[in-house]
């Protein structure tokens, strides 16, 4: 059932799980019994991926209103957005701690040729898809590019 939440990236409703699996689900292993009534649903990232399935069981058929099951939507909105702001969180604070390297490389540089080489060595990790990379001096007085 949770495979079929996830490869199908939609909601699962069962009024009797009993009925509909013949007793042959899952759920008995979480639960001290096996449930009767199951809603499921995925949690989505932002780029649409599927990150898991949440899922509401009661032992009763036909236990979710329409109410309960926009609470369980809004919840797993609610959920699906912690999540994403976790990674985002996360994704924020190595990016600061990188740039913190990256400025005091510079700062550490010694002379003119230090920061180059430091500038070289960060655009080959930024950009580590290009194949050949040229620096370019610019010259004020003259405005021209020469390579460095």
């Amino acid at each position: 059932m949770k495979c079929r939440v996830i490869n199908k990236a939609a909601p699962f409703e069962s009024t009797d799980l009993q009925k509909e699996f013949n007793g042959n689900s899952f759920y008995h292993e979480f639960f001290g019994g096996q449930p009767r009534s199951v809603i499921a649903a995925p949690l989505f990232n932002r780029n649409g991926k599927v990150l898991g399935v949440i899922s509401a069981v009661d032992d009763r058929p036909d236990r979710f209103s329409a109410h309960s099951k926009n609470d369980f939507r809004e919840f797993i909105f609610l959920v699906s957005s912690a999540i994403e702001n976790c990674f985002i969180h996360r994704e924020v604070t190595l990016r600061e701690a990188r740039n913190r390297d990256v400025i005091e490389k510079f700062a550490n540089a010694s002379n003119e040729d230090d920061a180059i080489s430091a500038f070289v060595e960060e655009t080959c990790q930024q950009i580590s898809h290009a194949e050949h990379y040229i620096l370019h001096r610019f010259l004020p007085n003259t405005e021209k590019l020469i390579p460095v």
